[in-house]
């Protein structure tokens, strides 16, 4: 058994109980969500119970790609506010939103991040009131549908959408 401390008889197999578990929680939801992602490193058991205390993110580097951005989306479903800005590149991956979902999200940004359609509906964000996108890159958007009914702000710059 290896201990954390000298005396204190606990054990890293403890870190993963139930209780224990329940009490870092505690801990760290009073955390800003910077500081828990930074917990995410401390142990496997933190990236795993961790994650849903997480309410938004500001994504800006490496380029996300679709793999990576549904593991995002799954990992952290309980984001209610998404911001990527990433720098512009004619070659960025384009993302498809039909492909994730973010019950949660009411706050989108999306900045020099191409998409394949602009598509946002109650099957993938059906609490968003905020959208916005610039700058989607080179190619024009295939759809635009906005199925949103707490919609209340959306603004778009630089954005094509094909007919």
């Amino acid at each position: 058994m290896t201990s954390l401390s000298g005396s204190s008889g606990l054990s890293l197999a403890d870190v993963a109980s139930d209780t224990i578990a329940s009490l870092w929680v505690k801990v760290y939801a009073s955390l800003p969500d910077e500081e828990i992602g930074r917990s995410l490193l401390v142990c496997k058991a933190f990236k795993d119970f961790l994650p849903p205390l997480i309410k938004e993110i500001y994504y800006s580097s490496p380029h996300l790609t679709q793999k990576s951005f549904e593991r995002l989306a799954t990992t952290f479903a309980n984001l209610e506010k998404l911001s990527i800005h990433q720098k512009y590149d004619d070659d960025l991956p384009m993302l498809d939103w039909s492909k994730v979902r973010l019950p949660l999200l009411r706050d989108l940004s999306l900045s020099c991040c191409p998409v394949k359609s602009i598509e946002f509906n109650q099957m993938n964000t059906p609490l968003l009131e905020s959208l916005y996108i610039e700058n989607q890159g080179p190619e024009a958007a295939a759809k635009f549908k906005l199925d949103l009914p707490h919609l209340q702000t959306a603004n778009f710059e630089h954005t094509h959408v094909s007919h």
